[in-house]
């Protein structure tokens, strides 16, 4: 069996090549959030991985380097989970990885454990099994354990479930991604939907393909190029969204171009503007309406969006999204040192300054006062005479 490339392989082999890129970028890039650039490096990692594993089996060259084999297996367990928090981060804007979080990772440590015997074997040993197991004489599965074929199978559920959190994430954080800097959230979350929807139908249709190669039918070479088509398609539409729309990814490759470079907005304006916002925030409290919008702050200051944005930016240094929830967090603060509000749930107070879930209240008030409402709300409590 001598290793031969196809048309097909070589384009596969440069998808490989440029996630691989990428996820150095990604993996080591400190601007935006960082540890969703990390999450999202480690996904087109393994995509890479898997990539490259499976051209090896196209071209046979596992024949030549048997340690290559089943080396990609244990992190398909990780798909699913790194694109769940690459879609957490960049929604929430957290920077910080909670230790339960490590909990995810178990089924790659159990998947990776049970493989470290093969992985000690000898290269012949390793050659008789991939022989055996995929290039056999007679193509099915008899040759594979079953703990292995479950572990295999179970890897497309799993990741399944992980693009169901990430969707329902999504839902649930739709309301406060709305604006920020003067242009619509909405792109960036249209972008982590289109993916979630797009990764569903990849591993659905992979779980489909495998469910009938267990069930007694024939290897399908259109099947597995159409499949690991789609992985480089992933590969290739990351990249390009890299470079064309670096606002999805926190301006990761491009280098931003000036704002405002064409604004008619004299400094005397942004003051009077300033001045106008922030006295409308205090008396009517617009950040207790969850929806608030650019758009509709403008409209009640009678500027344009753009102009609004712009005072935002420059004048006080903040996105829009800050801004308001700098103005919840305040009003947070007061209710919790109240006494009184010992009564109330931090979800309750949650809700009533403004935020729809507890994991952004959670999110920006440490953001902007170094601890957690609990922590507040137990600080202040010591500090009250007896």
């Amino acid at each position: 069996m001598e290793p031969v490339f196809s048309v097909w392989d070589i384009i596969h082999l440069l998808g490989a090549a440029q996630g691989f890129f990428l996820a150095f970028l990604f993996l080591f890039l400190k601007r935006g959030n960082p540890l969703a650039n990390r999450f999202l490096g480690l996904l087109l990692f393994i995509f890479s991985l898997r990539l490259l594993s499976i051209i090896a089996f196209w071209t046979k060259y596992l024949l030549i380097f048997p340690h290559f084999s089943l080396v990609a297996f244990p992190f398909s367990y990780l798909i699913g989970v790194s694109f769940y928090f690459y879609t957490w981060y960049l929604t929430t804007g957290s920077e910080k990885f909670e230790r339960k979080n490590w909990l995810h990772i178990v089924p790659f440590l159990i998947v990776f454990c049970y493989m470290v015997p093969y992985y000690l074997l000898s290269a012949d040993l390793k050659l008789q099994v991939i022989k055996n197991t995929f290039y056999p004489e007679t193509p099915g599965v008899s040759e594979i354990q079953p703990f292995r074929l479950l572990m295999i199978t179970l890897q497309f559920p799993h990741a399944l479930f992980y693009v169901f959190l990430a969707l329902r994430h999504l839902r649930q954080h739709k309301a406060p991604m709305v604006a920020t800097n003067g242009k619509p959230r909405l792109d960036k979350h249209t972008w982590l939907r289109y993916l979630a929807f797009g990764f569903g139908g990849f591993f659905g249709a992979w779980l489909l393909y495998n469910l009938s190669f267990i069930l007694g039918n024939s290897y399908s070479k259109f099947v597995d190029l159409f499949l690991t088509s789609a992985m480089t398609v992933f590969i290739y539409a990351i990249g390009y969204a890299a470079f064309q729309r670096p606002e999805l990814h926190n301006e990761i490759v491009a280098e931003p171009r000036p704002k405002y470079q064409t604004s008619t907005l004299t400094t005397d304006q942004t003051k009077s503007y300033l001045r106008q916002l922030q006295q409308l925030m205090e008396v009517e409290k617009l950040h207790k309406e969850s929806e608030l919008k650019l758009a509709d702050l403008a409209e009640k200051l009678d500027i344009s969006p753009n102009h609004l944005s712009q005072v935002i930016n420059e004048a006080l240094g903040q996105n829009f999204f800050d801004f308001v929830n700098q103005y919840r967090i305040e009003e947070a603060k007061q209710l919790l040192a109240d006494g009184s509000s010992k009564q109330y749930t931090l979800l309750s107070i949650a809700y009533e300054v403004g935020f729809n879930n507890k994991t952004s209240f959670n999110n920006f008030f440490k953001k902007f006062t170094g601890m957690t409402p609990s922590q507040f709300r137990a600080k202040m409590n010591q500090e009250k005479p007896s």
